[in-house]
């Protein structure tokens, strides 16, 4: 349930209000927003430690949701804004490491906490139809956004890594570029030419939903996502080009259908990493960083076909990408059935080396990072490159490792 609300509650703030939210007053504020925004999370994804993380959380989610409460009675939208982006930084962290807990292993929890994803946005457009006051819907906001301070990570024990894969990089950047580019264009032509602001959220609803049934049923085969997701950003790069009503329309729904099959791949491409502080700081900054970009680019005096080629390029180097990597998320072994456990174990220790089912061994065994190296005759520096090592090739932390292979016997 923790992992569930922290999920919806944070995706129901965020699309409501900072990141293009109805609520949200100007360009110019989600230009605030995300320059605050990308400074925290680069922080968190390359300095910050668990333990002065877990500190000033609170702190943070606090000061978020009091913000957001009081902003329309505020001076100095703009600073306040600002002071969101930073703030809330940590909160998209936390939201990563409810995540790594919960779906790091495939299982139906997992497809409930996604699920999450999909019932905030759908939150949002209930929220932008009610017939209440803009002030009302703040306060709801604050309110929902503070209450995930109830529930806390069960785990924080990660793998001190600080590494980012450069073509998991190159993807991220390059998708939400485009994303960023299509939003800057096609949205105020889309609000110009038919009325149905937050009509649009439904078919991003949709499209997590397919996601989260595909992966459920698939999950050997995460990379259909982002296929899918290209497939659907090309058709509306397409129908964009097409200038009538209509297709314009045709481009939105697309565009934010492509998002709800990229949202949910993005998630499951940050999870495979052993530490959330950075991947999901670093992952999400690149994110934003590229939305900036992308949305500044639409907003210059080029050409809009010269900027809508940028577009197509980034939209090409993610197929690029598509080439260069695939993902599997690490399917959950039925633990009712011996034979079904003893196959995933045997398929885990054929992706590791004999030194590091050697070390593997000895940490079911309980025994600290110094026994481990003595026992071995190895340096303990080289104890935790194993244990890196062993967590990245299985996409899982220590604690699930541990867990899941305690009654093996190697």
């Amino acid at each position: 349930m923790g992992a569930f609300w922290v999920t919806f509650s944070f995706v129901f703030w965020l699309i409501s209000f900072p990141m293009r939210g109805f609520l949200l007053q100007s360009q110019e504020h989600l230009v605030a927003f995300l320059v605050t925004h990308i400074i925290g999370l680069l922080t968190i994804g390359l300095f910050l430690r668990r333990e002065f993380f877990k500190l000033i959380l609170p702190f943070a989610i606090s000061s978020t949701s009091m913000l957001t409460a009081t902003y329309p009675f505020l001076p100095y939208k703009a600073l306040i804004i600002a002071l969101i982006g930073l703030f809330s930084s940590f909160a998209s962290v936390n939201m990563g490491i409810f995540l790594k807990n919960e779906v790091s292993l495939f299982n139906s929890k997992s497809v409930w906490v996604l699920g999450g994803v999909a019932l905030g946005n759908a939150a949002t457009f209930t929220l932008s139809i009610i017939p209440t006051m803009p002030e009302v819907k703040y306060l709801i906001l604050g309110i929902v956004l503070a209450s995930i301070l109830i529930f806390q990570p069960n785990r924080y024990e990660f793998i001190e890594n600080k590494s980012f894969n450069h073509t998991d990089a190159l993807f991220i950047f390059a998708l939400y570029l485009a994303g960023g580019i299509m939003y800057g264009i096609v949205m105020p032509k889309y609000m110009q030419t038919l009325n149905l602001q937050t009509v649009e959220v439904i078919f991003y609803v949709i499209a997590v939903l397919c996601a989260v049934f595909l992966i459920s049923k698939q999950n050997s085969a995460i990379w259909i996502l982002k296929v899918i997701t290209i497939v659907l950003i090309g058709f509306s790069f397409v129908f964009m080009h097409l200038k009538n009503s209509w297709t314009t329309s045709a481009s939105m729904f697309l565009l934010q259908s492509g998002f709800g099959f990229a949202d949910i791949y993005v998630l499951l491409l940050l999870l495979k990493y052993p530490n959330p502080l950075r991947s999901f700081g670093m992952g999400f900054a690149i994110v934003c960083a590229s939305i900036l970009a992308g949305t500044g680019l639409s907003y210059t005096n080029l050409s809009e076909h010269l900027i809508s080629a940028i577009g197509t390029l980034a939209l090409i180097l993610t197929a690029v990408s598509l080439m260069m990597t695939q993902y599997r998320l690490s399917p959950a072994p039925n633990k009712k059935s011996e034979k079904d456990m003893e196959a995933f174990i045997n398929d885990c220790l054929q992706k590791l080396s004999k030194r590091e089912q050697e070390v593997l061994a000895l940490m079911l065994k309980k025994k600290s990072y110094r026994a481990i190296a003595k026992e071995l005759g190895i340096s303990i520096s080289s104890v935790r490159e194993y244990v890196k090592r062993i967590c990245t090739k299985l996409g899982m932390d220590k604690d699930e490792i541990v867990d899941i292979f305690k009654n093996a016997k190697l």
